[in-house]
């Protein structure tokens, strides 16, 4: 005995068979990979010229990355630029810092709601300029001065320069006379304290 096919019936059923794995297709690439969970988006910052320690009035660029919950590198994110203390870095819209006064600061960079930050340390630079903190005074002939001269070392921005073996010489500025005792000396964290001059 043969039973009529309704064919029509058997090509509704098998296009509703097509449509359903297709939406279910759909479905599992909307989803991702199931292997790959989701992840906080990151900024990772590394400087790309110079390093993290900086001395004073010197630059290192930095250069950032912004990653996506999958993982991925986000093409072309705009970045805002901020340090947490401009006095001693600075920092440029393009992610150039400068460094200025001694001590330690951080650098951040954000793009779409995400901040990474990066440490920067700032080291006195080349000494430029001597500071006397103590001025000499009770002069007399052939005896030692009751305050002997000190001397501090500073950089350009005034930051106090502690590089070691640096000799600082004191002569007589005007009138006569001529100065005993030892007139060069080695400066100690950056202050050169004189101890036996006499005239």
């Amino acid at each position: 005995m043969h039973f009529p096919i309704d064919r029509s019936c058997f090509t509704r059923r098998c296009v509703r068979r097509s449509q359903f794995t297709l939406a279910a297709l759909i479905l599992l690439s909307c989803k991702g990979d199931p292997a790959a969970p989701d992840v906080s988006p990151m900024v990772t910052i590394a400087a790309t010229t110079g390093t993290a320690a900086l001395m004073s009035g010197s630059t290192v660029q930095l250069a950032a990355k912004l990653t996506d919950k999958r993982a991925k590198d986000v093409v072309n994110p705009a970045f805002i630029w901020t340090s947490a203390n401009a006095s001693i870095a600075s920092v440029t819209a393009a992610g150039l810092v400068r460094g200025a006064v001694a001590g330690t600061t951080t650098i951040s960079a954000t793009a779409e709601g995400t901040t990474g930050s990066f440490a920067v340390n700032v080291s006195a630079g080349a000494p430029t300029r001597l500071v006397l903190i103590t001025q000499p005074s009770g002069a007399a002939s052939g005896v030692r001065l009751s305050n002997q001269p000190a001397v501090e070392l500073r950089d350009a921005a005034d930051n106090l320069v502690s590089t070691p073996n640096v000799a600082v010489s004191v002569a007589i500025g005007s009138g006569g006379g001529s100065l005993s005792g030892t007139p060069t000396i080695q400066a100690t964290q950056g202050v050169a304290r004189f101890t036996d001059l006499a005239l």
